[in-house]
């Protein structure tokens, strides 16, 4: 009834358990909590990607059915951000919603996102005109949403490369982009 953390020594033995749990149960029950790749208390943070990652199962921990975690003992050193700090700045977006589109564009800077020309990477997000195009943590894609004002026209996913629509969506979460906003 609640999720499972299971520790093991070492971040390869943790991605080799997580293998074999996936192997063996419904692979959307296993999630590897992946190692940030530094040092607890160091002041650089983890690769945008390894980011996403851990603040997407962090987001599932508050609100998916039960499964199981599986992680490194080195990574339990590293601090996470509060229940309360993650719930807060998850911002949920719909079709035909009306949005100050400036506070919002605000709050997504507080949040991780780093303002770019074009969107490449998780954590970033574009402005041009009434188009903002952003790549939240949780999706394999990023999103294109069209505001007329401060009314949100549409919500659609897009490839990076061609820059086609794959997609239309009638909501969203943005999920913060960063661990470290948080803290």
């Amino acid at each position: 009834e609640k999720p499972v953390l299971a520790v093991l020594p070492t971040e390869e033995a943790a991605e080799d358990f997580s293998q074999d749990l996936k192997f063996f149960l419904n692979e959307e029950q296993v999630f590897l909590y992946p190692s940030p790749e530094t040092l607890p208390f160091e002041p650089q943070a983890a690769h945008q990607e390894i980011q996403a990652s851990r603040m997407e199962l962090l987001f599932k921990l508050l609100t998916s059915k039960p499964f199981i975690t599986v992680t490194s003992a080195a990574n339990l050193m590293h601090r996470v951000m509060p229940r309360e700090g993650l719930s807060e700045r998850v911002v949920t977006l719909k079709k035909e919603e009306e949005v100050q589109r400036d506070s919002l564009l605000a709050t997504l800077q507080e949040t991780g996102y780093s303002r770019m020309s074009m969107v490449e990477e998780r954590g970033e997000m574009s402005v041009r005109g009434g188009i903002l195009d952003i790549f939240p943590p949780m999706y394999a894609n990023p999103l294109r949403i069209e505001f007329f004002g401060d009314d949100i026209e549409s919500i659609r996913s897009f490839d990076i490369g061609t820059q086609r629509s794959l997609g239309e969506l009638d909501e969203v979460r943005l999920l913060p982009a960063r661990e470290t906003t948080l803290l």
